[in-house]
């Protein structure tokens, strides 16, 4: 991360959610940013929240033209992030997000089931993006990233939100590494995803 702050021709922020760790993760990132020629922005939530929440939380003190999510497992290495500006300002004023895809999806059985349950629910909510695959590797406009915010629901899913609330997505392959820590997971916990999708995001439970 720092080797790619150094390296790159961008003004960098970067914004760090704690969800809510009890360890000393959140004092350990305070000392790192005191003495760190980066500009680094960290929170930390009272209680864990979620992925999602943290997200969300991020995104109220984000201040740059645009917002890369990116996780702590570094699958997707921070010089990835060029594709990502590339292809938006490839089509500037026509895209609020692009989606880094990976060009092969090794990360097993369980992870690519999820990926796929998690683009099916995504293709039911809006079935003109058939075409376009979610990820967790992305990056939005800032002006989009704020109207996330307004979004009052009772799962604040960042995949299936963000299908619903615009249709100017675009993915663009990227590479991925192998992750420093194992996924945590599971496969109930995927399937616990697919129908909360369902159920906050689809009117298919009403029909």
């Amino acid at each position: 991360v720092a080797e790619y702050a150094r390296q790159c021709p961008y003004i960098l922020e970067y914004v760090i959610v704690d969800d809510g760790s009890s360890d000393d993760t959140f004092d350990t990132i305070v000392n790192y940013s005191k003495h760190s020629d980066m500009t680094i922005k960290v929170l930390q939530l009272f209680v864990p929240c979620g992925q999602f929440h943290a997200l969300m939380a991020g995104f109220d003190i984000a201040d740059g033209d645009y917002v890369v999510t990116l996780d702590d497992d570094l699958e997707y290495q921070p010089r990835e992030i060029d594709k990502l500006i590339e292809a938006i300002n490839s089509e500037t004023g026509k895209v609020d997000v692009v989606i880094g895809l990976p060009a092969t999806d090794n990360r097993g059985v369980i992870r690519n089931l999820g990926s796929r349950l998690k683009n099916k629910v995504n293709n039911l909510l809006v079935s003109r993006l058939e075409n376009v695959k979610s990820g967790s590797f992305r990056l939005l406009t800032k002006e989009y990233a704020y109207k996330l915010r307004e979004y009052d629901v009772a799962n604040p899913i960042m995949g299936p939100l963000i299908f619903q609330s615009t249709h100017r997505v675009s993915n663009v392959i990227v590479t991925r590494s192998k992750s420093i820590r194992r996924s945590n997971y599971s496969l109930l916990k995927l399937l616990g995803i697919f129908l909360g999708s369902i159920q906050s995001f689809s009117e298919i439970l009403f029909r």
